[in-house]
């Protein structure tokens, strides 16, 4: 937790800063929390324009500043290692469901559902699954609030910001040199998508494949780009093809 502020001792008015506050924890390694929030020690006229009076003097009570902005962030990420904790293993060799096989880098599983239609095969079919392939998925969620004051036909109106969002963020590497990410979320507040950003690369020892696509929202565009590894060569051997969302 952590609270800072500061006080200009040459300034004519207004010496105190804003008052700041945060704080930030995990919980099993795993969930991040993290919150902060900051004051104005002084208050505001009829008109919402800063005064240099303490909100205190002004407000009376147990009104020591005013409220300017706070957020909340929270986070999750787990990860695998590319091993399967479902279904029967399968050995190749001996045909029994069950048995896993301890040659080569992975095991073979027997998957009786479509991966993606969802549908029954009968019979399964045998999966290989290397060890080597990780994946992470991080999903998030963030609020935020903040004051704004506007003045109006002789009248004073304060208005609440609200903000509210979930995310997602996953990497997949289908093996040591092909990876794919994905980045998307949804604004609860406006109750549509954020900006998805769908992204690859594919290494070629000497030279580095990447693609990037954003299908909606204000930064719509995609990339694809080969580039030799080497800084030196980088700039020189290099072929870049991209619609950015300057040209629409």
């Amino acid at each position: 937790m952590n609270i800072s502020g500061s006080y200009n001792f040459l300034a004519d008015s207004l010496r105190l800063s804003n008052i700041s506050v945060s704080a930030t924890t995990t919980i099993f390694g795993k969930m991040a929390l993290s919150g902060n929030m900051s004051f104005d020690p002084y208050a505001v006229n009829s008109q919402g324009v800063k005064i240099n009076k303490l909100n205190i003097l002004q407000e009376g009570g147990f009104k020591l500043a005013r409220l300017v902005n706070a957020s909340f962030s929270t986070s999750y990420s787990f990860s695998g290692e590319g091993k399967s904790k479902l279904g029967a293993d399968y050995h190749p060799q001996s045909g029994i469901a069950g048995s896993v096989s301890t040659s080569g880098e992975g095991a073979y599983q027997r998957v009786y559902y479509h991966p993606v239609t969802g549908e029954y095969i009968p019979g399964g079919w045998v999966y290989y699954y290397d060890p080597s392939m990780p994946w992470a998925v991080n999903l998030s969620y963030s609020y935020s609030y903040s004051k704004t004051y506007q003045y109006a036909n002789n009248q004073l109106l304060t208005k609440n910001n609200h903000a509210m969002t979930l995310g997602i963020s996953s990497q997949l590497k289908l093996y040591k040199d092909l990876s794919v990410s994905l980045n998307t979320g949804f604004d609860l507040t406006k109750m549509k998508m954020t900006t998805t950003q769908l992204s690859g690369s594919f290494s070629l020892h000497c030279f580095q494949i990447s693609i990037s696509w954003i299908p909606n929202g204000k930064w719509e565009s995609w990339s694809f780009r080969i580039a030799a590894n080497a800084s030196a060569l980088a700039d020189l051997l290099q072929y870049k093809k991209n619609a950015s969302y300057w040209d629409k």
